[in-house]
């Protein structure tokens, strides 16, 4: 007696075989779409974060917390030393900012005899090295935040770089003169 395939229910294996291999496509796809969601939004919170720091320092400048730099100088303050509202200890990775090469810079961009122009600069960098080189606060965005990079190119700024000579993201030079923490 020989059965009728027309009136046999059910899937062959090469259809199961075949919606599997699909199915696997479309996550792979899912995984990856959302790993650059993931990244970008990791970039677009450390852009953020940068910009509580350099609120937070211009607010200290202005209340006389740290040194206005005179012309042609620049006052340097270490990340861990800068208090903000939301308390950041870490980066968007979990990590920990390095401590000498995550600070604000304070440049006094005024030419001789103008008034004060302050230009403000920062540079950021985690224990995975992930962050960004020191980069003017009109310049930050998603773009300029690399990721386990291992040689990240950050001038490594402490304490000891008082009366040196910093290159800043425009290729200006400004002499440290301040830098805290002082302790």
């Amino acid at each position: 007696m020989k059965k009728n395939r027309m009136n046999q229910k059910g899937f062959t294996l090469i259809e199961l075989l075949a919606v599997i291999v699909i199915l696997a496509i479309l996550m792979t796809l899912a995984v990856t779409s959302m790993q650059r969601y993931i990244n970008n939004a990791k970039k677009d919170t450390y852009i953020t974060t940068a910009q509580q720091f350099l609120s937070s320092v211009r607010l200290g400048i202005t209340n006389g917390d740290y040194d206005t730099p005179d012309i042609s100088e620049c006052t340097v303050v270490a990340i861990k030393d800068i208090e903000t509202t939301s308390d950041i200890k870490q980066s968007p990775y979990n990590k920990n900012y390095k401590d000498d090469e995550s600070y604000v810079v304070v440049h006094n961009s005024a030419s001789n005899g103008g008034t004060t122009t302050l230009d403000y600069y920062i540079a950021m960098n985690d224990a995975s090295n992930n962050g960004f080189k020191l980069t003017k606060e009109s310049a930050l965005a998603r773009g300029v935040v690399f990721t386990r990079v291992a040689n990240s190119g950050i001038t490594s700024v402490t304490k000891t770089s008082i009366n040196s000579d910093l290159t800043l993201h425009d290729s200006t030079t400004c002499k440290v003169t301040h830098y805290y923490p002082t302790n």
